[in-house]
C-alpha cells in the first residue's frame, strides 16, 4: 500500500467520514493475485480551492461483475446531496486496476 500527500490539508474541511467509503472500497475489492503484485495507492492533494482524492487498487477481473456495487452508488448519491455542483467523481477500470478520482471544491 502506498499513500501520497500533496499540499497542506490542515485547513481543509470536508464532511465527517466522507472519504472513508472510498478508501474502504480499495481494501474490500483488492485482488488476491499469487503471481503478481496486489496494490493499493491513495493520493490526496490540496490546491488553492480544490481537494482531490485518488485511489487505485488492483482487482481480479474474473472475480468482479460489470455491475456497480451499492457502495459506490451510495457515495455518488451522498456527493450529490452534500456537494451538488461542487465536485467531480470519476471511476475507471484500467487493465487490472480500479481507479477513483474525487475533486471537491473547498472554496
Amino acid at each position: 500500500m502506498s499513500f501520497y500527500e500533496k499540499g497542506d490539508p490542515k485547513n481543509v474541511k470536508i464532511p465527517p467520514l466522507f472519504l472513508l467509503p472510498l478508501i474502504e472500497n480499495c481494501f474490500k475489492h483488492i485482488s488476491h493475485f499469487t503471481d503478481q503484485e496486489n496494490a493499493i495507492e491513495i493520493t490526496t492533494e490540496v490546491g488553492s480551492n480544490i481537494f482531490s482524492l485518488r485511489t487505485s487498487n488492483t482487482f481480479s477481473p474474473d472475480m468482479r461483475s460489470d455491475q456497480q456495487g451499492i457502495g459506490l452508488i451510495n457515495i455518488q448519491k451522498r456527493l450529490e446531496l452534500i456537494c451538488r455542483g461542487r465536485y467531480r467523481f470519476n471511476m475507471a477500470k484500467n487493465g487490472n486496476k480500479f481507479e477513483i478520482e474525487l475533486h471537491l471544491d473547498i472554496a
